[in-house]
């Protein structure tokens, strides 16, 4: 039997799979690989993007970089908030020339004014308490565990 690269390692071979390609902001180019085994069958699901959007900023450990930069915190929270703003404005009627910071600010603002945080459909998301998905962990678990058999 062949031994699997690890791409075969790592991904289901019938689940579709979502590939996104961006260059940061230094013009590296970044590409990121999505399955998702419980949307197996929606292939570009944005709930599939959310949870790996979500796993990521959660992922974000910043206690080592405040040696290297205090502002680092402030920095990486302010580009995530940046990217969300231009995200709002190329999906909604919000005014262009304003700054995506300015943008996000006026959605919480109206979200807030609105009552929508009170509504049935926002609580379940909002000010959730940390809890440990344990389908999730054991996915990423079992992807540092591949990682680790090939190095």
């Amino acid at each position: 039997m062949a031994k699997k690269n690890l791409f075969e390692q790592v991904f289901e071979k019938d689940i579709p799979l979502k590939v996104i390609d961006f260059n940061d902001f230094d013009g590296n180019r970044i590409t990121v690989v999505i399955q998702d085994g419980a949307n197996e069958n929606r292939f570009g699901n944005n709930d599939t993007s959310l949870k790996v959007v979500n796993g990521l900023v959660d992922s974000m450990d910043f206690k080592f970089e405040f040696e290297d930069d205090p502002y680092s915190f402030e920095k990486r929270i302010i580009s995530i908030i940046d990217t969300i703003g231009k995200k709002i404005k190329h999906n909604s009627s919000y005014k262009m020339d304003k700054p995506n910071i300015h943008i996000v600010k006026e959605f919480i603002e109206f979200f807030s004014s609105s009552n929508l945080h009170k509504h049935s459909e926002f609580k379940n998301i909002l000010d959730q308490v940390e809890e440990i998905d344990e389908e999730e962990e054991a996915f990423w678990k079992s992807l540092m565990d591949k990682k680790k058999e090939i190095e």
